[in-house]
């Protein structure tokens, strides 16, 4: 049976990846030096403080907080060598067209002079954009449309939809303020308990 070719996979944006890793583990290591010394309790709790900050590293740097800029499909594509993860914001006028024309349901892609861009590529443990997101293609404006997003460069460049206009009609998805609510909360959560078993 022939082996199935796996393609090539994009390169690890280490300031996207690492954080919320290694601040976690760097919290429960700063949780021995506390007067108690070593407790598991306190530990966990720590550790999630340092994740969730780890997080909003990793948030910053997917979501910048700049401007969207005005740009073409072309520049994009032109400017791709720098093939990290990290996010640009971008605003763009094109079309929301069918990535098969032989399956109108299926699968869209963003069309700007007969350049494309995939939308909204989601890894396998993505929750929150699946449920809140533009993830389904029924859920987008079909035609001409402004499009603000995050531009993600890579072996397969795409965008990471903030909201689509077209004439009166809007979209916008919830997954940018939903992700900095969970880390914000998160971390309240674990300071709060933390003080209260001091």
């Amino acid at each position: 049976k022939p082996k199935r070719e796996k393609g090539p996979r994009d390169p690890i944006d280490h300031l996207v990846f690492w954080p919320p890793w290694v601040l976690g583990i760097l919290a429960v290591v700063g949780s021995s030096f506390r007067d108690f010394g070593f407790e598991a309790g306190p530990a966990i709790l720590w550790g999630l403080a340092g994740w969730a900050i780890g997080w909003m590293v990793r948030l910053g740097r997917l979501y910048p907080f700049k401007a969207f800029k005005e740009t073409t499909v072309r520049e994009l594509l032109e400017a791709n060598e720098d093939k990290k993860a990290g996010g640009q914001p971008v605003l763009l006028h094109g079309q929301i067209v069918p990535a098969n024309e032989s399956e109108p349901k299926g699968e869209v892609l963003f069309q700007q002079e007969a350049l494309t861009l995939r939308l909204n590529r989601l890894g396998r443990w993505d929750v929150i954009p699946r449920l809140f997101g533009l993830s389904n293609p029924r859920q987008l404006l079909k035609g001409e449309v402004t499009l603000r997003g995050w531009y993600r460069s890579g072996q397969v460049p795409s965008v990471e939809i903030h909201d689509l206009r077209a004439d009166k009609a809007v979209r916008k998805s919830l997954v940018r303020s939903l992700r900095w609510t969970s880390a914000v909360a998160l971390l309240a959560l674990a300071l709060v308990i933390s003080l209260s078993l001091e």
